[in-house]
């Protein structure tokens, strides 16, 4: 990650950090919003970077990020390079998440042509027909989920992505991890003074 890509990620960081939504908004069916701690998140970012740098490959392509929350996953994969198709079941959520997506735009630290905040359901496919894509489209998924979601998100990528998708999962590290025959290719703790550590797994379907 070069010095240019870090400063924007900080300064991503600290937009969030600013325009934080003050009251949780009501859950909404099995979708419960605990957002990403900042800190985690650069993390990740960090440990997807150092990854993809060690086996060369470039940011690059069409992800989806199920369970969206206000969008800061999708803004720093789209920093990274990425086409990002967000999905939250929270209006509300999609709502703020949109707000800030445009401070950002303003900004230039994301490119508003290739990263989409959407309300819906990440598992319904009449969702991605009605933005013109579809779930198969999707090179790379990102998630950060109850178990009982992630464990149908990957459900449906062993039943609908092609061969070669990768799915990155972000859990606390106490949290089991999905039973799926999913091929797990490793992971890496994210570990932050005064937050739990997290776990990225890394899954590809073969």
């Amino acid at each position: 990650m070069n010095s240019a890509t870090r400063e924007d990620l900080e300064e991503i960081l600290t937009l969030y950090h600013a325009n934080q939504l003050e009251d949780r908004p009501q859950d909404v069916g099995n979708g419960i919003w605990k957002p990403t701690p900042l800190p985690i998140l650069f993390g990740e970012a960090v440990v997807l970077d150092t990854l993809y740098a060690k086996e060369r490959k470039e940011h690059k392509g069409q992800v989806l990020v199920a369970g969206a929350g206000d969008g800061r996953r999708a803004a720093f994969l789209n920093r990274l390079g990425y086409d990002v198709f967000a999905v939250e079941l929270n209006p509300n959520i999609v709502q703020h998440g949109n707000y800030v997506l445009h401070l950002l735009i303003e900004k230039n630290l994301v490119d508003g042509r290739r990263v989409k905040i959407v309300p819906g359901d990440f598992l319904d496919d009449n969702l991605y027909h009605e933005h013109g894509t579809s779930f198969e489209d999707f090179e790379k998924i990102f998630a950060y989920l109850r178990k009982c979601n992630l464990d149908a998100l990957v459900t449906k990528v062993e039943r609908q992505s092609p061969k070669g998708v990768e799915l990155f999962a972000l859990r606390h590290v106490n949290w089991e991890n999905p039973k799926t025959g999913l091929q797990h290719k490793g992971s890496a703790v994210i570990s932050v003074p005064s937050h739990t550590n997290y776990s990225v797994d890394r899954y590809v379907k073969n």
